[in-house]
């Protein structure tokens, strides 16, 4: 058996009753005490101490001597003295200091401590540091330039607005004061390019005249004057506001003729004047000659300006009488309108008993129960009686007891669980009722391997 698990944690003692042989056996406390070095005697206790390298434990001895103090005035890095001094890892031990004085970039000397490495590179030394630079020591790097005010006192930069105005200057059509540029300028400094300038010979070479059949048009491109005149017999009758005379009552246009007859005699009505018995008809005079009257079904109303008449029926005053159908018939029975029928009297039943059965079907049992099934996939554990409609997972098809089972040391023992599912879970307890862990194989759909370290008694249970 195999636990696989990223960490398995016991919280419990765990016990080995086996021989410590191979490399990958976990050993006890016994084995340990009597097989390793586990401390150090308090009698050497300033001479030796145990330290991790690598992962293991392992016994170093302390420096004996006290440490020595180097300075080097040469070197430039601490690179170049560790290429000139220290290559092997044993030139130096651990609490040897060297102090560098001559870093090239550097007005302070760089000091190192042996840390007690070995490794002959700059891993073994760690670099003593010093205090943090102060405020004025920057402020000794800075200055000011022009345009620029630099107070070394404070470290505050501030701009010199004269000296910095005395670099700009104003050119044509601009004016420069006090800081500030303003335009002063006018298409009169601006050079014609393709987009051109107004000028009246110009537009007036651009314009022309047309004649038309009643207007002669004229144009004198010099002053840019126009002029127009119409021509004789040219306008038509529709130009004119007034075209026609009237003479007796008859219209006359222009150009049109009328007799005599005509004007001094009349040929209809519209040469008559009206006389004061004998009216003419007119559309007013009929309106005003005529009323509506309601009835007791009927709204009437007229519109004297336009003539039309207008009939409404008037809402709850038409009598069943009046209709061509007043009556509905409902399971045989007629019902006129405004009547009432009851629901026993359209069903010709008290309840849904008296009723035949149609295409909606009544509830039964059997009914019910047969539209119901077992899915009939492979892994259903679902049975189903439409018979009695009773509904059951039956508990062998999730779970196969083997009851005392005797397992032999070290032999793999097979379960026929026939749960039809390779990965199951197996369990196993002692008389006693406490849990058991074997190793198990998963052998296939149906058996399960399990083996014991020595020979035991237990009960197991498969399961999915």
């Amino acid at each position: 058996m195999k636990f696989l698990n990223p960490e398995v944690v016991f919280d419990g003692v765990i016990q080995i009753d086996g021989s410590i042989t191979a490399a990958n056996h976990a050993v006890t406390k016994t084995y340990l005490e009597s097989n390793s070095v586990v401390a150090i005697h308090s009698d050497s206790s300033q001479y030796a101490e145990i330290v991790t390298d690598g992962g293991k434990q392992k016994l170093k001895i302390k420096p004996l001597t006290i440490g020595r103090t180097l300075v080097d005035t040469t070197q430039t890095s601490f690179a170049n003295w560790l290429s000139a001094n220290y290559s092997n890892g044993n030139e130096y031990q651990e609490s040897d200091i060297i102090i560098l004085t001559n870093i090239s970039g550097s007005t302070r000397p760089d000091s190192f401590i042996h840390n007690g490495g070995s490794a002959g590179s700059a891993a073994d030394w760690t670099e003593i540091q010093g205090a943090d630079v102060q405020a004025s020591e920057v402020r000794g790097f800075l200055s000011g330039s022009a345009g620029v005010n630099y107070d070394a006192n404070t470290g505050a930069i501030t701009a010199d607005q004269s000296e910095i105005r005395g670099f700009f200057s104003a050119g044509s059509g601009l004016s420069f004061s006090g800081g500030a540029f303003s335009l002063n300028a006018s298409t009169d400094l601006v050079n014609e390019g393709s987009n051109l300038y107004y000028t009246d010979a110009r537009s007036r070479s651009a314009l022309s005249v047309a004649d038309t059949s009643e207007v002669d048009m004229s144009y004198n491109s010099g002053t840019g004057e126009f002029s127009a005149a119409l021509k004789d017999g040219s306008v038509a009758n529709a130009r004119l506001a007034n075209s026609a005379i009237t003479i007796a009552g008859a219209s006359t246009a222009l150009g049109g003729s009328i007799t005599a007859a005509a004007i001094l005699g009349a040929s209809d009505t519209d040469s008559l004047p009206e006389g004061s018995s004998k009216l003419y008809y007119t559309d007013a005079r009929v309106r005003a000659a005529l009323t509506a009257v309601d009835t007791t079904e009927i709204d009437m109303t007229l519109d004297a300006s336009s003539g039309n008449f207008k009939a409404d029926l008037k809402n709850g005053s038409v009598a069943n009488a009046r209709l061509v159908n007043s009556a509905i018939s409902i399971a045989g029975a007629s019902t006129a309108l405004g009547g009432s029928i009851t629901a026993a009297a359209i069903l010709g039943a008290g309840d849904s008993g008296d009723l035949p059965e149609g295409s909606n079907q009544y509830f039964t049992q059997a009914r019910s129960r047969g539209s119901v099934q077992a899915h009939s996939g492979a892994d259903n554990l679902l049975e189903y009686s439409s018979g009695s409609g009773d509904i059951k997972v039956s508990l062998n098809k999730l779970r196969k007891d083997f009851a005392s089972q005797s397992l032999t040391a070290g032999t793999f023992a097979t379960l026929n669980h026939a749960l039809g599912k390779q990965l199951v879970h197996v369990s196993a307890m002692d008389s006693s009722g406490n849990l058991v862990q074997l190793e198990i194989q998963y052998q296939d759909a149906n058996n399960v391997k399990v083996k014991a370290n020595s020979n035991v008694s237990v009960d197991i249970a498969v399961s999915l």
